[in-house]
């Protein structure tokens, strides 16, 4: 076996839409096709790809239970034992100011000895620390 890359991740959201909102108004990705699973939720896709699934936790489901084989399916905030989760992105300056526009809470950094890469952290309404990385080439 060989593994290729990561492919997407799924969201346990507290309230799908908030989390739908932040990722399509904040970080700018596209709500997609989604196979008609017999229980809600989103897949948004950036550059064609469905990176980020979305569900709305809800423990009286049965075939969200059943699907995703999980006793309990309540929202655990914050990343648990993953620290960050991150995106290649570009236009550093226009991401910096639709940041601003919105009022989004960010930290930059520059990476070392990487001839300047930035990165920004964001945190969406899960407490999920999102890494946006920037190449130093614009």
């Amino acid at each position: 076996m060989t593994i290729k890359h990561l492919q997407h991740y799924l969201i346990r959201a507290k309230n799908i839409e908030v989390s739908k909102k932040f990722y399509t108004e904040v970080l700018g990705l596209n709500v997609g096709y989604r196979p008609p699973f017999k229980f809600p939720g989103y897949w948004l896709y950036a550059n064609n790809l469905p990176v980020v699934h979305l569900i709305e936790a809800d423990n009286k489901s049965l075939e969200q239970k059943t699907y995703l084989d999980n006793e309990t399916l309540e929202v655990q905030n914050q990343s648990g034992a993953i620290d960050h989760l991150a995106f290649a992105a570009d236009h550093l300056e226009k991401v910096l100011s639709h940041f601003r526009h919105l009022n989004v809470i960010y930290q930059h950094r520059i990476v070392p000895e990487e001839e300047g890469a930035n990165q920004l952290f964001i945190v969406d309404p899960d407490g999920i620390r999102i890494e946006l990385n920037f190449s130093h080439n614009p």
